[in-house]
């Protein structure tokens, strides 16, 4: 066997494949250098607050008095939840870190297009109203220019998020980076750069890796999706819906490990709305990439919002009755929730972890966490 290509080569040979006439519904390329999946083979339970003989000192929580403090001698006294998804999450980052991989040829290329227009097309009386108004935007705007060795920071570029789309700093993050903090300086550059990204996006023909950027940007759901999932809550899933789960999350495996075709391939749209850039700031939304219908993004979508359901629906003692509830001091300090349905769970029976209180006394009206 030779040396294994580097990813741009293998995009590069995909976006060859995809561009011949013949290409239908065959794969684009068939060492496109797609990850495995192995989200439905990782060992994960969504976490639930632990109890007091977890080592934590119970106060009932209504108000601002002193609490009456219930203490049990803790088994495990560093345990304040019971329950992980850090496999879970760790599998998800694999993948969005190969996808990314292989995607960057293609985002620094991209940025530099739309930077070279946004700078060929930039009106010269534009410019220099911004820089007489704002003398620290000078600088800035020197550096675009078609060819320079980075885009310029105010220009258009494709951001992958939640979803796919090309953007432009808008007002705020523009008047950041110009240093011209007066909003009616610096809109029409924004305007220049949604348009400059419309007219540099309507000559982009389809790729392959419209495909990969839309399965990164499904990622990114689902990986928000988890994270807000695993924060530990007053709730406990039964073995069969934590089954359901991992099947749903062994459908995705299937769906993203599926090679690209040419009827994935999407297009971009006349988008709206704003995106945030880590590290930047806001972004104004000129188009958007709309899925092709067999898209893994289309699937991952439906999938992910099945998987949710499956454990929102099936929750035992899931409520949103926050006035009741408990404040939990753990041996180091941080302050915990915990819920009455710790204590008595419907068809679960009790936690025992929050069952053995010694003395359960009537909170006061109003109590506190010492």
């Amino acid at each position: 066997m030779g040396p294994r290509p580097a990813p741009a080569a293998l995009l590069a040979g995909s976006l060859a494949a995809a561009c011949r006439p013949d290409a239908s519904t065959a794969p684009a390329a068939p060492a496109f250098d797609l990850p495995q999946p192995r989200l439905g083979r990782v060992a994960w339970v969504p976490p639930r607050l632990a109890g007091i003989d977890d080592g934590l000192a119970l106060a009932a929580a209504r108000g601002g008095e002193s609490p009456q403090m219930v203490r049990i001698e803790p088994r495990t006294p560093a345990v304040v939840e019971v329950g992980r998804c850090t496999p879970l999450l760790a599998e998800i980052g694999r993948l969005q870190e190969h996808l990314v991989a292989t995607l960057d040829p293609v985002l620094a290329d991209r940025a530099r297009a739309l930077s070279d227009r946004f700078a060929r097309t930039l009106p010269a009386d534009l410019g220099n109203r911004v820089a007489t108004a704002c003398p620290g935007a000078a600088k800035v705007l020197e550096g675009c220019v078609p060819g320079a060795p980075t885009p310029c920071p105010v220009a258009p570029r494709l951001v992958v998020a939640d979803r796919v789309v090309v953007a432009v700093p808008d007002a705020a993050t523009a008047g950041v980076i110009l240093e011209c903090p007066d909003p009616e300086v610096v809109q029409p550059l924004v305007a220049h750069g949604l348009e400059t990204a419309a007219a540099e996006v309507r000559t982009w023909p389809a790729r392959p890796w419209f495909e990969v950027a839309a399965r990164l940007a499904s990622l990114v759901s689902l990986s928000a999706a988890v994270e807000d999932l695993c924060v530990p809550r007053r709730r406990r899933f039964p073995p069969e819906v934590l089954a359901s789960a991992r099947a749903r999350l062994s459908a995705m495996d299937g769906v993203l490990g599926a090679p690209v075709v040419a009827a994935d391939l999407g297009r971009f749209v006349p988008g709206s709305g704003r995106v945030h850039v880590a590290g930047t700031g806001g972004f104004a939304v000129a188009v958007a990439l709309r899925p092709g219908p067999t898209s893994a993004a289309r699937s991952m979508a439906a999938e992910t919002s099945a998987f949710l359901a499956v454990l929102r629906d099936g929750a035992a003692c899931a409520t949103d009755r926050r006035r009741t509830s408990w404040g939990a001091k753990a041996p180091d300090g941080r302050v915990v929730a915990v819920y009455p349905e710790s204590f008595v769970c419907g068809a679960l029976g009790p936690d025992r972890r929050v069952a053995k209180r010694a003395r359960r006394r009537r909170p006061t009206k109003s109590a506190a966490v010492e």
